[in-house]
């Protein structure tokens, strides 16, 4: 059954409602699900303590130092009239270069536990938004899709199956991750270059797999007179 081709701004008013409920499972995953597991593993509490407990006596000596004061609403502030001399001071202070050596595995670490747990949301997001939820709705219809009433297909017109579905959630997770890491936008712009100089406006990521977005609903069919066939 023919389909029209899927206009741009469908396909990106379903990219921004895709990204949007991504967005919101991420947080969910990250806040209710990652952290209370991973946070509360007791190698990870013993390392967290402890950063915590250097991160306190550093902020101790800095007090001591005036490197940071206190506004009328207990804000802390960088003091913007510190000395050089004091700086220098700062720097040299015994305690404060042992903090730094004994705090850096341990910083590490916690950053270590932040990557992992942000891994997992956005796995876990975007396997829901871009592979569940095609899966169930039909026609790799995401949220977006289905509410902008595209569907995809493979480039021969053919029913999309779970395998391919499953590629296009891949490659738009390494996508976004690594482009992501340019800006937020070059996804969106680099298909707006493929979708305006490529057959059946097809996305990079369409490239990739091998597939198409058409608009969920069939072309009526016209005989030579102009006149809609019945199907």
């Amino acid at each position: 059954m023919e389909r029209k081709k899927a206009t741009y701004g469908s396909r990106m008013g379903a990219f921004i409602v895709d990204i949007f409920l991504i967005v919101i499972l991420f947080f969910f995953f990250e806040f209710a699900v990652c952290r209370t597991t991973i946070g509360n593993l007791s190698v990870v509490k013993e390392n967290l303590a402890t950063y915590n407990y250097y991160e306190g006596e550093f902020a101790k000596i800095q007090d001591e130092y005036e490197i940071y004061i206190y506004d009328e609403d207990g804000k802390r502030l960088y003091n913007e009239k510190l000395t050089e001399e004091t700086k220098a001071a700062f720097e040299t202070d015994e305690r404060v270069v042992k903090i730094r050596k004994e705090i850096d595995p341990y910083a590490k670490k916690v950053i270590a536990y932040a990557t992992v747990e942000y891994a997992i949301a956005l796995f876990l997001s975007s396997f829901i938004a871009l592979f569940v939820i095609p899966l169930i709705a039909k026609e790799g219809r995401t949220l977006g899709k289905f509410l902008l009433k595209v569907a995809v297909r493979n480039k021969d017109d053919s029913d999309i199956k779970w395998h391919k579905l499953l590629l296009r959630w891949f490659v738009q997770l390494v996508l976004e991750i690594t482009l992501g890491l340019l800006t937020l936008l070059a996804l969106p712009l680099i298909s707006l270059v493929c979708t305006t100089f490529t057959k059946d406006n097809k996305s990079l990521v369409d490239l990739i797999c091998g597939t198409k977005v058409v608009q969920d609903l069939p072309v009526p069919r016209t005989n030579k007179n102009n006149i809609i066939e019945a199907e």
